[in-house]
């Protein structure tokens, strides 16, 4: 990936950028500000939604700062993705291995979101990839 992005490759770079930010954000607010709410409906402690919350509040504003340094910021794009990826299969494995005393909820919540950042990923990588 050049540090000199295309007019094309930035505007995707952006999107992508911003999608994730804006995901990202909506879910850490709604963990955060609604941990003690969630906590016995998903199955996962207060003091986890608490602490996943504000962490995706704090990566949504460096998704924010990163798009509006672009195009000096263009290679970050992949290590986005390479976190997201890593999200992906933790919440799976978080699943699959019983982190949390899940309720049916708390897996559909869980997978859900997942593929959403599986989603964020492959427009990443699409952004990342588009010369």
């Amino acid at each position: 990936m050049t540090a000199i992005a295309s007019p094309t490759r930035l505007s995707a770079l952006s999107r992508a950028l911003l999608v994730d930010a804006a995901g990202s954000g909506a879910t850490g607010l709604l963990l955060a500000a609604g941990n003690g709410a969630l906590a016995e409906p998903l199955g996962i402690p207060s003091g986890w939604l608490l602490g996943l919350g504000v962490f995706m509040l704090a990566y949504a504003a460096e998704l924010l700062v990163v798009a509006r340094m672009l195009p000096r910021t263009a290679g970050w794009v992949r290590w986005f993705a390479i976190g997201n990826t890593g999200w992906v299969l933790a919440s799976v494995g978080a699943v699959v291995l019983g982190a949390w005393d899940l309720t049916g909820l708390g897996v559909a919540f869980v997978l859900a979101q997942a593929a959403a950042v599986a989603g964020f990923v492959a427009m990443q990588v699409r952004a990342a990839s588009t010369a």
